[in-house]
């Protein structure tokens, strides 16, 4: 069984640029921190010629006064430069989870689905942080909950992979496509397996994902979460319907992924719920001989243990006596 994919490094927030400070800024910002009111803050903005750069400092901080007084004399609520690589203040708003600020700026008329360079949208921003009611507000204002971003995510599958379940309910509420896959053929429910977010899971699986979803690579949930050890989305699978004895493109089967990868306490939990030990992939390994290729000890002894044929012939008419036997040769050489 193919190893599963490492999970992909979520767009971290990105800072907002610090403005030069105006004579008025700096004094201002003199204020004893514990008697700065908000309209002190606010007069900092409202000094600062660089209202662009400003605004996007206020959306980070959620000042929802330096806002509205930014708009007022005029800063470009979309505004980008050209070093910015697409970041708006409603996408930096969005990553701060900064509700009141994303408000303003749509009744403004921030565009609600800006992409950044590599695709990501404000939407994706808010789910990435699990921001939820920032997430409904910009679904509430017309955010394409199934937009992709440059390696076909969508904000959905970036739920997925951080955990964050109410945000991942509030996108199926407004129809996000669950069985989407991306550039790696893996869907939404793949991606919260393999990162163990059992919550996340059960919300899809509720919301009727394929459990048994496989395209060209050889992984579902369930073997994902087998090749991780994850026992509770494991668990969640079998509950909510995976076929423990599915073979995909290569012949494999849960099983043999948990074998494989020496999760002795998976492989028990499937044997329970099932799984053919005797069961040969397209090559004719069993999931015992994973395990003695692999020479996981505990995995063997659960599978002995349960029953499995130490005499079922595989490649090259060797059964895993056999290759139990070569290695320990070559161990010794």
């Amino acid at each position: 069984p193919r190893k599963s994919p490492q999970p992909r490094k979520s767009p971290q927030p990105r800072k907002s640029p610090q403005p030069r400070k105006s004579p008025r800024a700096q004094k201002s910002q003199r204020c004893p921190p514990a008697r700065r009111s908000k309209h002190c803050f606010s007069l900092s903005y409202r000094a600062n010629p660089e209202q662009n750069v400003q605004l996007k400092l206020a959306a980070q901080e959620g000042d929802a006064n330096a806002i509205q007084t930014l708009l007022q004399a005029g800063a470009a609520v979309d505004h980008v430069d050209e070093h910015e690589q697409g970041y708006t203040a409603l996408r930096i708003s969005a990553e701060h989870g900064q509700v009141e600020v994303a408000r303003i700026l749509l009744k403004a008329g921030a565009d609600v689905n800006a992409a950044t360079e590599d695709g990501t949208t404000v939407l994706m921003a808010a789910c990435v942080g699990g921001h939820d009611l920032c997430a409904e507000l910009l679904l509430e204002n017309g955010a394409a909950v199934n937009a992709l971003d440059g390696s076909k995510w969508t904000a959905l599958m970036w739920a997925c992979q951080e955990g964050h379940v109410l945000c991942a309910r509030v996108l199926i509420k407004y129809g996000a496509t669950v069985d989407a896959f991306n550039n790696e053929g893996n869907t939404s429910l793949m991606i919260a397996c393999a990162a163990n977010h059992e919550q996340v899971a059960l919300a899809l699986l509720e919301a009727n994902a394929n459990v048994d979803f496989f395209t060209g690579d050889n992984n579902t949930a369930l073997i994902m979460a087998c090749v991780n050890g994850h026992i509770p989305c494991v668990e969640t699978l079998l509950v909510g319907g995976a076929t423990v004895n599915l073979q995909v493109k290569d012949g494999s089967t849960a099983l043999m992924a948990a074998c494989a990868h020496g999760h002795a306490d998976v492989a028990e939990l499937l044997i329970e719920g099932g799984a053919d030990l005797e069961a040969k992939d397209n090559d004719g390994y069993t999931a015992l001989m994973y395990a003695v290729t692999k020479t996981h000890k505990e995995a063997v002894k659960t599978l002995v243990r349960y029953g499995a044929n130490v005499k079922a012939v595989g490649p090259l008419d060797m059964t895993a006596i056999d290759i139990s036997k070569i290695i320990m040769e070559m161990k010794n050489q």
